[in-house]
């Protein structure tokens, strides 16, 4: 019990480099390298540590597509397969040598952390969908669907691009658009993208109307649905709706959800400010949200992302004369 314990960050690690690994080798770029809340970003040419955490993943490896003007063919699925491929590498090479040695206290590491590449490898290729979809998931899906690997590309390029600093309004619209014969797995995959970009436009009840069809479509991973409701809480709080409406949006789900992201999204300050205003009234408790989020500026991994969510903060307040 001991040694799993002991073994479980490095298999994490493991499985993490072999997203990386396998990324590079087919053409992407590194983007952050995440275990835990620790992440590692590239910023200004140089490597540095940020704090972030996403729910149900003890980690995460992202990095940016080569550019195409055919996103559809661009390699998908070894840098997916690449994490659990590791995990099963680790387990291939670590279980005979446990079985070789002899003597128990030697060999219990091996045979505990080829034990543990087998379930990380299995966990994570066996197509799954839970809190947000597995790799073996995300395989099965583009394999299926090609609009989808453009969806996927169009997601992980712009992410590379926030990332060294650039807002959505930066972006070229063919990063937005999906064919015109796409999946509704791709168009929903791709709503999230657009209503981010309609809110940085300032566009609310626009954003306000994506993210209700997106949410009342169903069949999605509950990560999305609770960004969404989130973000969707907040469009129509900054358009115009009453107590009684932000009471009922912001019901247990959304409030233990917040809960849970509000240290490291600088997206739920934004949220947590506009209720403070509005709902509750409290300019005092508004502001102090408002300085949590001036306060993330030099921790925050992703420049762009940030920039954006400032922007939109800061034309809230001039709304309602907090300058």
């Amino acid at each position: 019990m001991l040694w799993l314990f002991i073994l479980f960050l490095p298999s994490i690690i493991i499985h993490e480099g072999g997203h990386y690994v396998m990324g590079r080798l087919t053409g992407y770029k590194f983007v952050s390298f995440r275990i835990g809340s620790n992440t590692w970003v590239k910023q200004d040419g140089k490597l540095v540590r940020r704090k972030f955490k996403l729910a149900g993943t003890g980690g995460q490896c992202l990095l940016m597509p080569p550019e195409s003007d055919t996103p559809e063919d661009v390699p998908f699925f070894w840098y997916n397969f690449g994490g659990g491929f590791f995990n099963l590498l680790t387990a291939l090479i670590c279980i005979p040598i446990g079985l070789l040695i002899n003597n128990f206290w030697v060999s219990a590491p091996f045979l505990m952390f080829g034990i543990m590449g087998i379930m990380f490898g299995i966990m994570n290729l066996v197509p799954l969908s839970t809190t947000v979809s597995n790799d073996g998931m995300n395989i099965l899906r583009m394999m299926r669907d090609k609009s989808l690997r453009t969806a996927f590309y169009n997601s992980m390029a712009v992410n590379g691009m926030q990332s060294e600093g650039a807002m959505l309004s930066d972006i070229s619209e063919r990063y937005f658009v999906l064919p015109e014969d796409a999946s509704k797995d791709a168009v929903d995959m791709n709503m999230l993208l657009n209503a981010q970009r309609l809110e940085e436009r300032f566009q609310f009840r626009e954003a306000d109307e994506m993210l209700s069809r997106f949410i009342n479509d169903g069949s999605k991973v509950q990560l999305y649905i609770s960004e969404a409701k989130c973000e969707r809480m907040f469009c129509r709080m900054a358009h115009g709706a009453d107590k009684s409406e932000i009471e009922s949006l912001y019901d247990k789900e959304v409030k233990d959800y917040v809960k849970l992201t509000e240290k490291f999204f600088v997206t739920r300050r934004k949220l947590l400010y506009l209720y403070d205003l509005l709902y509750k009234e409290d300019r005092e408790a508004a502001e102090k949200e408002y300085q949590k989020a001036v306060d993330m500026k030099g921790s925050y991994p992703n420049i762009g992302e940030y920039k954006t969510e400032m922007l939109i903060l800061e034309h809230i307040r001039n709304e309602h004369g907090m300058k």
